[in-house]
């Protein structure tokens, strides 16, 4: 069951940019006499979680209820747990009606994109 705090979350939500981050930084630079500077570290938080699919507008408003407080949260997605925040500075919640209608129902589903940091 995936879940972010007590919100239960669909199962078939997909993380599609998963396995593209790396904990490793690297930067390259020369010095001014033309040697090779390379630093290398390894993050200790700040991975991005984009998740993906399609959410019922009940479920989309408890979540952007939950937004609306900067705080961590415990996301959990196919098994793992994760301590998350919202990652606000790309807009944390994306949300698209799939049919548009001039009274949406609690049932109606919405394309959705749910973006955090993990921290």
């Amino acid at each position: 069951m995936n879940t972010l705090d007590a919100i239960t979350l669909p199962d078939d939500l997909v993380w599609p940019d998963e396995l593209e981050w790396s904990p490793v930084e690297q930067t390259i630079d020369y010095a001014t006499g033309g040697s090779l500077i390379i630093q290398t570290g390894v993050k200790l938080a700040g991975r991005p979680i984009n998740l993906s699919g399609f959410i019922t507008r009940s479920v989309l408003l408890n979540l952007r209820t939950l937004a609306v407080t900067p705080a961590e949260h415990t996301l959990t997605f196919n098994g793992q747990v994760y301590t998350v925040r919202f990652r606000y500075a790309d807009g944390a919640i994306a949300a698209r009606e799939l049919v548009g209608y001039a009274d949406p129902d609690a049932s109606d589903y919405y394309e959705t994109t749910l973006r955090f940091i993990e921290v």
